[in-house]
């Protein structure tokens, strides 16, 4: 005995079904491919560059017993002093950043002093921007400790 309901002639199980199929649940598969067309083509990202390595060059204090040593690039100067003397010191601290204009070459520059504590390594910022053009280089000009 079979205990499926009908409704209108049409059983319950294959009203399910072509409903399933009409919500998307059968289909048909994808046509082949056309082997004459070129498959998509995947646009390829270019690696990021490499990090510009900025190089640390020793400056010139003044003191014996103030070791410098600065990083500068892209207008920004940054000095790391370590005071080793039994004093604190006061340091001027002067750079120069060269910029390519139209037709010549212009230069911004930029000071700051800072007193250092005896037996203390710290970190001096500068910047110097230019106007106009591209910058053509950045360092220090002078640093001067007392």
């Amino acid at each position: 005995m079979e205990a499926v309901a009908r409704c209108g002639g049409v059983s319950w199980i294959a009203g399910a079904l072509s409903l399933a199929c009409a919500a998307g649940g059968c289909s048909s598969p994808p046509p082949p491919a056309d082997p004459t067309t070129d498959p998509p083509k995947v646009e390829q990202k270019e690696p990021d560059p490499e990090p510009m390595e900025i190089p640390v060059d020793p400056v010139e204090s003044g003191k014996d017993c103030a070791k410098a040593t600065s990083q500068c690039a892209g207008g920004v100067c940054e000095v790391t002093l370590d005071n080793t003397c039994d004093a604190p010191v006061t340091c001027s601290l002067a750079m120069v950043t060269v910029c390519q204009a139209q037709t010549s070459l212009v230069q911004a520059k930029g000071t700051t002093r800072d007193t250092i504590p005896a037996a203390t390594k710290t970190k001096m910022a500068l910047s110097a921007n230019c106007n106009d053009g591209r910058i053509v280089s950045t360092r220090v000009e002078t640093l001067e400790c007392k």
